[in-house]
């Protein structure tokens, strides 16, 4: 195998490039069913018990069945009547750390985008604006994430939502905001990863700062409320920018992004 070694300034630009792959593509390695089989990565949610508002035939279970394809017609994606506030929950029989959760959307074809009675919902907006909640007791929910838009296209599918640090709890919801469906081709919850943070607390500029500064990135603090200080924030002017200096030249696996 061939080796090469990369300078200081190009392992800026690739990072920088990293962070754009990661934020635009789909071509994501953990949305193409590796992730649940992966025999050192447990999903927390398969095969355990689930339930959800409003049910019809397509019940809460197929969610948790192993079948990823987002293949609506096939017979593995969850579907509620439309009503205000649906939610989906999985009992996950256990007290467990929660790191993060990942979505499938359903899949659509050039015939399916539209829902059938109701011909202005693209079937994709059946999941969106959103939070995902956590619960040791089903009574008390801690939020871990609250997607305020359309999950990405349904041509796509898929999506890794990822908690607060220190996140505990035996059951996860998904609940809507508003009136709609709600409709799930597949849910796993997991552990928190192991991997090593390789920008915490590392030097960290942008261009046009204010006083929210670019450290404010790598800082540790995840809870996204932009209110508490931890978030960065640069004047509105073309090319803005964030970058990180890890002070040595790693092997670039993944970078994750935590929004507002």
């Amino acid at each position: 195998m061939a080796e090469f070694t990369i300078g200081v300034q190009e392992f800026y630009t690739l990072l920088l490039m990293a962070l754009c792959v990661m934020s635009c593509t789909a071509d994501k390695p953990w949305c193409k069913g590796t992730v649940w089989k992966e025999k050192d990565i447990e999903n927390l949610a398969l095969g355990k018990p689930a339930s959800q508002s409003k049910s019809t035939t397509l019940n809460a279970g197929l969610a948790v069945d192993g079948v990823e394809d987002g293949e609506y017609y096939h017979g593995s994606c969850t579907h509620t009547h439309m009503t205000s506030g649906n939610w989906w929950m999985v009992d996950l029989q256990d007290i467990y750390p929660i790191g993060s959760v990942k979505l499938i959307n359903r899949k659509c074809g050039e015939s399916n985008c539209r829902s059938p009675q109701y011909a202005t919902y693209d079937v994709e907006d059946h999941l969106s604006n959103f939070k995902i909640k956590v619960s040791k007791d089903s009574k008390k929910w801690e939020l871990c994430t609250y997607f305020r838009s359309t999950m990405e296209s349904c041509k796509k599918g898929c999506q890794m939502f990822y908690c607060p640090s220190g996140l505990k709890g035996r059951y996860v919801k998904v609940q809507l905001q508003e009136m709609n469906f709600l409709s799930l081709c597949e849910v796993a919850v997991f552990r928190p990863s192991k991997i090593q943070n390789l920008a915490l607390e590392k030097p960290a500029s942008q261009s046009k700062s204010t006083a929210l500064d670019a450290g404010l990135a790598v800082d540790g603090v995840e809870d996204g409320e932009y209110y508490h200080g931890s978030c960065t924030h640069t004047w509105q002017t073309s090319d803005i920018w964030w970058m990180v200096d890890l002070q040595d030249v790693y092997p670039i696996g993944s970078v994750k992004l935590i929004n507002r």
